[in-house]
């Protein structure tokens, strides 16, 4: 029966021991997951994009995760921090042509031209009356009484 005693407070001491030693390091990394003797919570997929909310900048939005394509839309897309024209990883084919106009006539040059997701300064949208013949005066536009640029 001693050597029953004896395994017996070996075992409590042990027990004892790792139980003190689990609940005395109450401290967490910052992103790591905590086990207070509950189940742990792991991150969740709330979209079902195949990304969890610790990787998805918006994890309510299944269009918006780390492999999207960035577009033109003033969102950041694929969650690196970088929107629209100032994102390398930009969809070049979503932008729009913008065409210079120097006169400030509102009519743009057609052979001076940016792509761009937002209006530089400086350019216009491309009109369906056409384009300026004279982009350095502006009295010289499509449908402009003119006596020169026919």
């Amino acid at each position: 029966m001693s050597r029953f005693w004896l395994c017996l407070a070996v075992f409590s001491l042990i027990s004892c021991s790792s139980d003190s030693a689990d609940k005395s390091d109450d401290s967490t990394d910052s992103g790591a997951v905590v086990e207070t003797g509950e189940t742990a919570v792991a991150p969740e997929d709330l979209d079902a994009d195949g990304f969890t909310s610790d990787e998805d900048c918006d994890d309510t939005n299944a269009e918006i995760h780390p492999d999207a394509n960035e577009i033109c839309n003033e969102i950041d897309d694929n969650c690196d921090g970088l929107i629209d024209d100032d994102d390398p990883a930009l969809d070049p084919d979503t932008q729009t042509n913008w065409y210079a106009d120097n006169d400030d006539d509102g009519y743009g040059n057609e052979s001076d031209t940016v792509s761009a997701c937002v209006t530089p300064s400086g350019y216009v949208a491309e009109r369906t009356s056409g384009f300026d013949c004279d982009d350095t005066d502006p009295t010289y536009y499509p449908g402009a009484m003119e006596a020169d640029c026919t």
